[in-house]
């Protein structure tokens, strides 16, 4: 029997998605991409999946299933290996997408994943590890965030996906540019990285003075990155940020747990806050005038109007 050629596609996220395809081909690993997510992707999404799951997975579902339409035959899916029910979707799309007839297989790419797929011999592990740091510093260099004085700063904090995919939270970091405002994402795969890192082996380093303080209210395993985004509150606050901004994904446990917690935070150090849950019912023009109201209220505040 003939083993068929194996063409994989991965789920969109952001800046990183080129980033993801380049390094997989770089491997050797035949990759189509997703292209946009358009509405008659969210609505194939929205769908096959139960009114109450989070817009990601459904996003993505749609997403995956236009990959599929295009040649890809195998789903290569992030694993977070942690509580947030993201680390079933994979499950959730064989279910749906076989129902509607595909031929699909899908692979979680845990850390030895890439090494099974390329069967490699000792002389290539080397290789692999050394394309897997180079393409880590290509991310790093992406993501650098600073406070600019004389400029309104606003940071972002919330569900990683949600603040992550442009297409997803209306590209408000552009929108935000526009209205000569600097915004500070917390949300960003460096982090994501070094703390999936340190549970691992069981450090506890990041940040160990914005984690004191995020136990007086909840403990750190509640699934997502809920617990680290009461954390990134705090450290917003001490770079005396302007406003905050919580993306969430309508019916995200994780950020729904956390967020009277992050309301008193801001509410007890004077900070505007921000909450936009997203879902398929969201209207661009809606997010728009918020985002204006709350860009005006902070400037405001600071005098500059």
């Amino acid at each position: 029997m003939i083993q068929k050629e194996r063409v994989f596609t991965i789920p969109r996220i952001g800046i990183y998605t080129e980033i993801f395809k380049d390094f997989f081909e770089e491997l050797g690993l035949k990759v189509i991409l997703p292209p946009k997510p358009t509405e008659e992707t969210i609505k194939f999404g929205c769908r096959n999946s139960s009114d109450m799951m989070c817009y990601p997975y459904k996003v993505t579902l749609g997403n995956l299933k236009d990959a599929i339409d295009m040649g890809a035959n195998t789903i290569l899916m992030y694993d977070t290996v942690g509580q947030c029910r993201f680390r079933h979707y994979h499950k959730l799309y064989d279910l749906a997408l076989k129902q509607h007839g595909y031929d699909i297989d899908i692979i979680t790419a845990r850390a030895n994943i890439i090494f099974k797929l390329k069967k490699c011999s000792n002389r290539s592990y080397l290789k692999i590890l050394r394309t897997i740091y180079k393409y880590y510093k290509i991310i790093v260099a992406k993501e650098k965030q600073v406070i600019i004085p004389d400029k309104v700063n606003i940071g972002l904090i919330g569900e990683i996906y949600t603040c992550l995919d442009d297409d997803v939270n209306y590209h408000i970091i552009d929108k935000f540019k526009k209205k000569d405002v600097n915004t500070y994402n917390t949300s960003v795969l460096k982090e994501f990285f070094k703390i999936t890192i340190e549970n691992k082996i069981h450090l506890n380093i990041w940040d160990r003075k914005y984690k004191k303080k995020a136990r007086r209210y909840i403990e750190d395993k509640i699934g997502g990155h809920g617990f680290e985004n009461i954390c990134n509150t705090y450290k917003l606050i001490d770079k005396n940020i302007d406003g905050i901004v919580h993306l969430l994904p309508l019916s995200c446990m994780p950020e729904s747990t956390v967020e009277p917690i992050i309301n008193k935070i801001c509410k007890e150090n004077k900070i505007p806050l921000l909450r936009i849950p997203i879902d398929e019912t969201n209207s661009e023009a809606n997010v728009n005038t918020r985002l204006e109201a709350f860009v005006e209220l902070i400037k405001r505040k600071r005098g500059l109007q």
